[in-house]
């Protein structure tokens, strides 16, 4: 019975406990959320404080919501800072032009040509953006800017008293800028370094032409060279190096004045253009080459702008040669510089067909149309050649043309030849048995009436 109470007195002692703690912790809540002054967790309700739940301090969730933030920013520049770089790296590399070039050693020389050639500068140190072409020794601008140029032009030639004989020329979208030249037999070797500033936009070509005639020789070590680079870029910040541009087509030859005795002379050559030649010019290249070609329009204009290319021209040629075709590759351009190497492969060609070079036309009198009547001379002197050879690759009618004297040998003995030494041929007149003996110094001379 003792013991009973004893238990019953211990749990009356702690439900008073309890109740009072209860009723303590009741106070302080109360006394939190009526409290007068600022609280540090604001309107929060400060019961998860004081039941000890993790996480409901509102320092605590203060300190989760600044530590997102945080990432979240540290994150967005991080990427900022990555789409940055690209952007300078893209920018960088459109504007790190340069490039570095030397002509392969030449063991003999460099031409002469017919016509004003390009000089490809083949051995590549540099060539940063690949705006160089090594082919054709062409820089094409990647972008607008101001650019550099440096070439250095060498010749030797093999014994002093021989002639060294060259002009190079810097060019730009066939318009001459600058040239080095040498015409003399006082030494056997000589060289030139020049450098010029250009502003460029994109697609602009820069290279060096070998003026027709002129030849580099001896060159064994590489001393010709041609480089450039991009000293700034002029509001481009992108590489465009597919951009297709339109180059207005620019004069290769110098001209002259348009009036006075230079536009005299120029009427009388277009005096020369015949338009019925024309038509029957245009009939045998259709009926050689066939309806691919196509017709151009009638009129001087239109038979330039057809041949212009030199594609057609080449066509032509490679029909007269049967199998064994002497331009390989046929490709039309709008480019200048191509349309000009398409015309000289031409008469290249037509030359080792067996055109003489006094009926040859110059690429500027059909790319710039200076003398159209010089080109029809040179197609009139290579269908006279095909009807004369007559090896069966000529096709049209061969009244279109002439066909040229053939050899008439004829071989006379040693006995014919000697009976031919007293007669006197009928050319060669006769003078009756005259003569001028007796005549001296004085007296009258004899009169002729």
């Amino acid at each position: 019975m003792r013991v009973d109470m004893t238990y019953f007195g211990l749990l009356v002692v702690l439900c008073i406990c309890a109740r009072k703690s209860l009723s303590m912790t009741l106070n302080t809540e109360d006394w939190a959320m009526q409290t007068a002054f600022e609280l540090p967790c604001g309107d929060w309700n400060c019961e998860c404080a004081f039941t000890r739940q993790r996480g409901c301090c509102c320092a605590a969730q203060d300190f989760y919501a600044l530590e997102q933030s945080v990432y979240t920013r540290i994150m967005g520049q991080c990427e900022a800072l990555k789409q940055l770089n690209n952007e300078i790296k893209a920018t960088a590399e459109g504007r790190q032009v340069a490039f570095s070039a030397a002509m392969s050693p030449l063991m003999s020389c460099y031409g002469p040509f017919t016509t004003d050639v390009s000089i490809p500068y083949r051995e590549v140190s540099l060539n940063s953006a690949s705006g160089y072409n090594p082919t054709h020794g062409i820089f094409t601008a990647p972008i607008a800017g101001l650019y550099s140029f440096s070439f250095t032009v060498y010749s030797r030639v093999p014994l002093y008293g021989d002639r060294l004989y060259h002009h190079v020329i810097l060019t730009q979208n066939g318009r001459p800028l600058t040239s080095v030249w040498e015409d003399n037999r006082e030494d056997n070797e000589d060289s030139a370094t020049h450098t010029v500033l250009l502003s460029l936009m994109p697609g602009d070509q820069v290279y060096m032409l070998l003026q027709s005639g002129r030849e580099l020789c001896g060159d064994l070590l590489g001393h010709n060279m041609f480089s450039g680079y991009l000293l700034y870029a002029t509001g481009v910040s992108t590489v465009a190096r597919q951009t297709v541009v339109e180059i207005k087509a620019t004069g290769m030859a110098n001209k002259g004045p348009a009036y006075g005795l230079t536009r005299e002379v120029q009427s009388k050559i277009d005096k020369k253009y015949d338009p019925e030649l024309e038509e029957r010019l245009v009939a045998w290249i259709m009926a050689q080459c066939g309806d691919g070609v196509g017709a151009p329009e009638a009129g001087k204009t239109g038979f330039q702008n057809w041949l212009k290319d030199g594609c057609v021209l080449s066509q032509l040629i490679n029909s007269l040669y049967g199998a064994n075709k002497p331009i390989k590759k046929l490709q039309s351009s709008a480019l200048p510089f191509k349309q000009m190497e398409q015309i000289s492969q031409f008469l290249n060609a037509a030359e080792r067909y067996g055109i003489t070079k006094t009926d040859m036309f110059q690429t500027v009198d059909l790319w710039e149309g200076k003398d159209l009547a010089a080109v029809q001379r040179t197609l009139m002197a290579l269908g006279s050649l095909a009807v004369t050879k007559d090896d069966g690759c000529y096709q049209g009618d061969p009244c279109w043309f002439h066909k040229k004297s053939q050899e008439n040998r004829r071989d006379f003995t040693e006995e014919q030849l000697k009976e031919g030494k007293s007669v006197i041929g009928l050319q060669m007149g006769t003078n009756k048995g005259a003569s001028q003996a007796g005549m001296t110094g004085y007296g009258r001379p004899r009169q002729i009436l």
